[in-house]
């Protein structure tokens, strides 16, 4: 049997007949109508289908023993036919009317339940305020959502004055709300969560879609929580997402409402139909490469935080270090040359020798970041942040790149080099940014980790003041050559 699992009026792989045919039916989520000789499930019902071959030995038996005699008659938007069988044990009886009981008092208990958008009001006259290193953001319920950052400007008289940036991610008289029953599911913090979506369009347009922003706004029950801005990200350029943790929707019943009833069918193809509708297969393939493409994002992303983390750990050795005595110290360096021994030196130095070499040749770039953006470092080429779309192709944003004179102009300014640590480039001239009227820049330390082994390396990206970066990237590569760097921060290679 091949599995699949699927909720009650969401399914466009499988319909039902119109209602004239002979596997006149309704919608998936109409609890009041007959398919075949029992109701359909309401919407609450998640059907768990399950595909098998005509001929599959013990089928027959299977079906006499445990469904319905008479199947449900589906179709896909190909017009592949199924037979779908529910189990003897969730039929659902019916009147003859059509009528199942307590129809009446259901629809009057939601026509009194007030709906989500009335619960929020109260919000209308607020903000709700999320600090963040850098940026911040503001949402306004019923009005926007934005992103700002203040600078403190000194002016030539002496006197200081703040320089406001901004970016509207997306205003209220766009908002695209669902009507009626305004709430669905989605993996949050480990669990299936309950939330309520409003959406807001008609943001500032993006430089890189050349569109307006948006963002979807998702409003959490948190009993504890009167409300509280809990976090954005960016799901694709230009689009974000923001979950708004409140306690005022907790009373809406499907926030509070059961867990899902499954009820599992078996389906059977008709006239030549594949065992699994074809739809349903290709986005299986689809599925099954996305998660291994999410599987492959996490690992390197916790391969990097393993990096940061083993960097942060080893500073705080160093302390501890500091503070002990020589005898411990130097146990501690021997225990350092034994472990190092274990690993084969030739083989580490050759492959560290050669990344080295093809590094600063500019022909091997060094990537890496977490979430929608990433990072790449091409030593005296450039400075991008790059996201790779399922097609294959990328989104870029170039956020600085080589020019000899605005290095040395930027080092001269800075005092030449200076730090035994790092060495610092500077790259200029990379993509227009609106919001100061000039081209992205970024500076680029390179410094030497002994926390990272091999040919490890570790990239961390920080917006330092409105678009002017500073690219952190770290390895045990750089250490032998730190002591060879001249005033201008190059190398003897």
């Amino acid at each position: 049997m091949r599995p699949l699992w699927i909720a009650a009026g969401v399914s466009t792989i499988l319909s039902q007949g119109t209602a004239n045919s002979p596997e006149a039916s309704i919608g998936w989520g109409d609890a009041t109508r007959k398919a075949s000789g029992f109701m359909l499930p309401d919407p609450s019902t998640v059907f768990s289908f399950e595909f098998s071959l005509p001929d599959e030995p013990g089928l027959q038996e299977l079906l006499q023993n445990n469904f319905e005699p008479e199947p449900v008659h589906l179709r896909t938007s190909r017009l592949e036919k199924y037979k779908c069988y529910i189990p003897l044990a969730d039929k659902k009886q019916t009147g003859r009317d059509g009528d199942t009981d307590g129809d009446v008092e259901s629809t009057e208990a939601e026509a009194s339940v007030e709906p989500v958008e009335t619960l929020l009001k109260p919000l209308l006259s607020q903000c709700i305020y999320r600090l963040e290193p850098y940026w911040s953001y503001e949402y306004c319920h019923g009005k926007h959502v934005r992103q700002y950052h203040e600078d403190v400007v000194t002016m030539a008289s002496g006197e200081k004055s703040k320089k406001l940036s901004e970016h509207f991610l997306g205003y209220a008289d766009a908002t695209q709300v669902t009507p009626d029953k305004a709430t669905a599911k989605f993996m949050y913090k480990g669990k299936s969560t309950v939330y309520h979506t409003e959406t807001f369009g008609g943001g500032d347009t993006c430089d890189l879609t050349l569109k307006p922003r948006t963002t979807e706004i998702r409003f959490v029950c948190d009993p504890n929580m009167m409300h509280a801005f809990e976090s954005i990200s960016e799901t694709s350029t230009c689009n974000y997402l923001v979950i708004i943790h409140t306690s005022m929707v907790c009373s809406h019943p499907d926030f509070t409402a059961e867990a899902l009833v499954t009820t599992k069918a078996l389906c059977v193809g008709e006239q030549g139909a594949p065992v699994k509708p074809t739809r349903l297969s290709q986005l299986e393939h689809q599925l099954a490469a996305e998660e291994k493409a999410r599987e492959t994002e996490a690992a390197k992303n916790q391969a990097m935080a393993d990096a940061q983390h083993a960097d942060h750990l080893a500073q705080q050795q160093q302390k501890k270090q500091q503070k002990g005595s020589e005898q411990k110290r130097a146990k501690h360096q021997q225990g350092g040359a034994n472990e190092q021994a274990a690993i084969d030196p030739k083989a580490q130095a050759q492959a560290a020798k050669q990344l080295l070499t093809r590094f600063f040749q500019g022909k091997q770039c060094f990537g890496g970041g977490q979430g929608w953006w990433q990072h790449e470092f091409c030593y005296m080429k450039h400075v991008k942040q790059v996201h790779f779309n399922a097609d294959g192709s990328r989104d870029e944003v170039l956020m600085g790149k080589w020019d000899m004179a605005f290095h040395t102009e930027k080092i001269a300014a800075a005092g030449g080099h200076k730090s035994q640590n790092s060495m610092t480039h500077y790259y200029g001239n990379g993509d227009f940014c609106d919001e100061i009227g000039e081209p992205r820049q970024a500076k680029v330390k390179m410094m030497c980790s002994r926390s990272l082994t091999g040919t490890q390396v570790a990239l961390t990206l920080h917006e330092t003041s409105t678009c002017k970066y500073t690219l952190k990237v770290q390895s045990a590569l750089f250490c032998k050559l730190m002591k060879t760097v001249n005033s201008q921060g190059f190398p003897q290679l």
